[in-house]
């Protein structure tokens, strides 16, 4: 597999989180769960959010469109590094907040494990 390919899915798997992000305000019922915050707190919580989805899909468009700018200097390895570290440090957050007690907590850590292991593996084989 040309590990520009792998590139590419890391973009698709970050769009897929921004795509799967766009739903938390319903699927988390926020309008209801977040009324008891004060005004500045629930605004916080909102406008993180919605940097967070546009950083998913702006590096996604970033890894699907150009994904050779990557693989061809020192910064895109930093990157794809970077993006490695951070779903693994996603996955742990994950362990430590959510504790694994039902199974939908696990195989979240397991797709934040996997998009860790998807950009080291890009590393390692280009």
């Amino acid at each position: 597999m040309k590990t520009e390919i792998l590139v590419q899915i890391g973009g698709l798997y970050h769009i897929g989180f921004g795509i799967l992000h766009l739903s938390f305000p319903k699927l988390f019922k926020w309008k209801k769960s977040l009324v008891s915050l004060d005004k500045s707190n629930y605004a916080l919580i909102y406008v993180m959010h919605i940097y967070l989805m546009c950083m998913f899909f702006l590096l996604g468009s970033i890894q699907l469109f150009n994904p050779s700018e990557f693989l061809n200097n020192s910064l895109g390895t930093y990157l794809l590094s970077s993006f490695s570290l951070l779903w693994l440090i996603r996955a742990g957050l994950q362990i430590k907040y959510f504790k694994l007690k039902e199974k939908s907590s696990i195989i979240r850590l397991i797709i934040f494990l996997i998009g860790s292991l998807l950009f080291l593996s890009t590393i390692y084989f280009h």
